[in-house]
């Protein structure tokens, strides 16, 4: 069940990106000023999921816990590849940006982002100021219950 689950959630995603990617792909090809617009807004202002929600150091904890060793790397290479494909974007590297600087980091600093991985509370732990517990639930005795039973399957 589980199995045929996940299925459908891969199947959906990539249904997702190939729609993203292709309405990108149309309104960026033969629109150099468009070009130009995403690159440079890609270059100064993207960030990885989370970050502003979360401190730094827990960005770069997820993303050494996750990409910090060769296949890693290699699957974030091929996440900027793929996005270079798009017209103006050719080179541009956001995902392996991140990582590099989360490394950079955590070289200045060997006990950043580790301390949180090892402890890994901080990747359990509700955000602050979020009625995201009120609303869903998350983290309550009822939901525990219902994560017991779902591992129980």
């Amino acid at each position: 069940m589980l199995k045929d689950l996940l299925g459908r959630i891969i199947k959906d995603e990539r249904r997702h990106y190939a729609f993203y990617f292709n309405s990108a792909k149309e309104w960026l090809t033969e629109n150099e000023k468009a070009q130009r617009v995403d690159r440079w807004m890609l270059d100064r202002f993207w960030v990885p999921v989370g970050q502003g929600v979360k401190t730094q150091e827990e960005v770069d904890a997820l993303a050494l816990y996750l990409f910090d060793d060769e296949q890693g790397e290699e699957e974030l290479l091929a996440i900027d590849e793929k996005i270079g494909r798009l017209p103006g974007l050719a080179g541009v590297k956001l995902m392996s940006r991140a990582l590099y600087a989360a490394r950079e980091r955590r070289r200045q600093n060997p006990d950043w982002a580790w301390r949180l991985i090892e402890n890994e509370e901080w990747a359990i732990a509700p955000p602050k100021k979020s009625p995201i517990g009120e609303l869903t639930t998350r983290r309550t005795h009822a939901s525990a219950s219902a994560m017991s039973a779902l591992e129980g399957m």
